[in-house]
């Protein structure tokens, strides 16, 4: 067995007996082989996603970086969601899901072809905070490639992009190329949530930037 996966399952296993509400969650999501999307649950840890919504109420204003099972959440919530989806697949597939689930008035989805790498579409994609604001909430989840980052979107994140008691949530915040965040991000106290999430492999980390007080 590769050490890694080892150490990802073992790291699952962990997660179960502290958290057995989250283990349970976790075991009943894989045995029904569904989607972020289909469940209509952000691909965080359960502990973000709790987090969120006992936190967030209806009217509050939702940009996020790539688009899915996340947007479905935020709009059942009453949220009036911007998503930045750089995959004309995605943006079919998000607009069908809230056509369905009858919130498609509070999508404003904007598709940026940044994966074509053409150097303009990168750098809209990469500003995509700075249009629209002020934000309840900013959500970095999306593009990871040799030429963009979700560091290079949470640089681009103005003081004025984030409302004075909005909050910044980073997924996959156990990634090593995030370490750098927490200082790019000096007027924000980090609340981390580690653990297991839907439709997850192993152990994730969702780390949510709230205002200093």
């Amino acid at each position: 067995m590769h050490g890694n996966t080892a150490t990802r399952i073992v790291g699952a296993l962990g997660q179960m007996i502290r958290h057995p509400r989250d283990g349970a969650r976790w075991v009943v999501g894989a045995a029904r082989r569904q989607s972020p999307l289909e469940l209509g649950l952000p691909w965080m840890s359960w502990g973000a996603i709790d987090y969120l919504r006992a936190t967030l109420r209806p009217g509050l204003r939702v940009l996020e970086w790539g688009g899915g099972g996340s947007t479905r959440f935020f709009l059942v919530l009453g949220c009036v969601v911007t998503t930045i989806e750089s995959n004309d697949y995605w943006v079919d597939q998000i607009r069908s899901a809230a056509a369905d689930d009858g919130t498609a008035a509070r999508l404003d989805i904007r598709y940026v072809p940044a994966e074509t790498r053409e150097p303009a579409h990168v750098a809209r994609y990469i500003a995509a905070a700075a249009e629209g604001g002020p934000w309840d909430v900013v959500v970095v989840d999306g593009l990871e490639e040799s030429y963009v980052s979700r560091v290079d979107c949470v640089k681009a994140i103005g003081a004025d992009a984030v409302a004075r008691d909005g909050m910044i949530v980073l997924d996959d915040a156990w990634r090593s190329e995030y370490d750098v965040v927490p200082s790019l991000l000096p007027r924000y106290r980090r609340r981390i949530f580690k653990g297991l999430g839907p439709a997850r492999y192993g152990v994730t980390q969702t780390d949510v930037y709230l205002p200093l007080e």
